[in-house]
């Protein structure tokens, strides 16, 4: 069928990438106009840490916020929080079309469709991120201004409800464990969602409920990709080790650059060493891959 035809077609690793870029741009962008009030997502705020009382949930985020808080690994976390997201997003897509091509359509699928539950979510309940009530020591809580500045108006502040933050690293697991789940890289991949859950909830940006609901959103994600993508049949093998590996860091590298100038992290007006030795990074790892890639080409012809 021509629609089945389009949905499992694979374009080049760039015009991938590019595919990737563009549904995290979307996503951004269409959250803006349906960012809810503060005064509403503050008290949707309130109501959601009464529930997590009622459940018993107030403890355990209390214990991981404790432990973050902790001066070194606060410090980790919040550079982590704002540095290793676009990158492991990147990197993770681009592994995956180099490394298994077979599977990737039914993962790309799973991606862009993740976001749709979470956007109804987002819209049916705003709810401000738990930074914004008083939880002494760590934080004192603010009622935050959601327009006026140029960072302010690009994001929706009230989007905490569907922690896609934490919902990619269940679909990076849930992948590992599908590609790999008996080889070595099913198993620090397992270990990034815990991780990232210790972050966002430990530095006040997300409620436990919110891991919880933003995984449903990749659950139901994963089951209409698959559904979608059950009739496929190709063998396509993939790259080796040798060139799937440097070809995710490069191009994680280069979209964590990116995303750090938007987000002003990187200040190239007054450049240090540190401004661009990410491109530099993924400029050598691009380069070995594409050397690689050369190394097989001739192998092939020579066979």
């Amino acid at each position: 069928m021509p629609g089945n035809d389009l949905l499992n077609r694979r374009l080049s690793v760039p015009g991938e990438a590019a595919i990737v870029a563009a549904v995290l741009l979307a996503w951004q962008a269409i959250r803006v106009p349906i960012e809810g009030g503060s005064t509403e997502s503050l008290s949707h705020a309130r109501a959601w840490e009464r529930l997590h009382h009622r459940l018993g949930l107030s403890g355990m985020q209390d214990r991981v916020i404790d432990v973050v808080h902790h001066h070194v690994v606060l410090d980790v976390a919040r550079w982590s929080y704002s540095n290793i997201h676009v990158f492991s997003i990147f990197a993770f897509m681009v592994a995956v079309r180099a490394a298994a091509p077979s599977r990737y359509p039914t993962v790309r699928s799973a991606f862009v469709l993740l976001h749709l539950p979470a956007l109804v979510a987002i819209a049916a309940y705003p709810l401000g991120s738990p930074n914004w009530l008083p939880h002494p020591p760590e934080w004192a809580g603010h009622h935050p201004a959601l327009s006026g500045g140029w960072s302010a108006g690009l994001r929706n502040q009230t989007a905490a409800v569907a922690s896609e933050h934490f919902g990619y690293p269940v679909l990076m697991a849930f992948t590992a464990l599908w590609l790999a789940p008996r080889k070595w890289l099913a198993a620090p991949v397992l270990l990034y969602p815990p991780f990232v859950f210790m972050v966002i909830v430990g530095t006040g940006h997300h409620f436990p409920l919110d891991a919880v609901v933003g995984s449903a959103c990749v659950a139901l994600g994963l089951g209409l990709a698959l559904l979608l993508h059950r009739d496929r049949v190709d063998d396509t093998p993939g790259e080796p080790a040798a060139r799937w590996i440097p070809l995710a860091i490069g191009a994680g590298l280069l979209a964590g650059w990116v995303d750090a100038l938007s987000g002003s992290r990187v200040d190239p007006v007054n450049p240090g060493l540190t401004t661009f030795l990410a491109p530099v990074l993924a400029a050598g790892a691009l380069a070995y891959a594409a050397r690689v890639g050369r190394a097989q080409r001739e192998l092939r012809s020579e066979a």
